[in-house]
């Protein structure tokens, strides 16, 4: 199963310490501008942990054993992180969230590309993972999965105004979250579900020859 500490160790890195960029909505908190530290914004998370709008300098002085808390209890937890089997696909889907619940569409829409069927909701905005959304993860291709979240997140981030302000900046994020992984790692759990696949096809095959050869040898003893 998927381990949050090295996935919270990356989010640091490509997060960076505190900015209070104006044009970025996430830094006001009750109508004021406020601040982003690691990733956790304002308003959100952090706003839900206090019960109110932190202030400035509660964000500026936010400790990373206090931001590591904030990401596991409202996203890694949200989308069941220690639940999804493939490393790269379980980081891919919490930073996905880690976004914005928008990002976790794109998850579900992923899962129903890939599964080739509408398995699950794909014009759903709920901020966390079902059971049965996070076994459609566990079954399906990590790699295909991850290619395909790609595709619908930048498709929606593409539409947005201010693509020439962050644009390549998502960029860098993804490719630095992803190119992290190798092609191993990417595919592990599906070659694992395919050779579990394989084992339970060639037992059901000695069961039929073991049932044909016993229905065979009772014939005659009947007779």
């Amino acid at each position: 199963m998927a381990n949050f500490s090295p996935i919270f160790d990356t989010t640091l890195a490509v997060e960076g310490g505190f900015q209070n960029q104006p044009q970025d909505k996430g830094n006001y908190c009750g109508g004021k501008l406020v601040g982003t530290k690691y990733g956790i914004a304002a308003a959100g998370a952090y706003q839900d942990s206090l019960g109110r709008c932190p202030t400035e300098n509660e964000v500026r002085n936010l400790s990373k054993n206090e931001a590591y808390k904030i990401a596991k209890r409202y996203y890694w937890d949200k989308v069941k992180g220690d639940d999804i089997k493939n490393q790269a696909l379980a980081h891919v889907v919490f930073d996905s969230l880690y976004g914005s619940c928008y990002g976790l569409r794109d998850v579900r829409r992923a899962i129903n590309e890939v599964a080739k069927s509408q398995v699950v909701n794909g014009n759903s905005f709920n901020c966390s993972l079902s059971n049965s959304e996070v076994q459609e993860l566990n079954r399906l291709d990590p790699k295909k999965l991850i290619d395909s979240i790609k595709k619908f997140r930048f498709s929606r981030l593409s539409s947005l105004s201010i693509l020439d302000t962050y644009g390549a900046g998502w960029v860098n994020r993804w490719n630095e979250i992803v190119g992290q992984y190798s092609f191993k790692d990417i595919t592990q759990s599906a070659k694992t579900y395919a050779k579990k696949n394989v084992l339970l096809t060639i037992l059901i095959g000695v069961l039929l020859v073991l049932l044909v050869l016993f229905i065979a040898y009772r014939k005659p003893i009947l007779n």
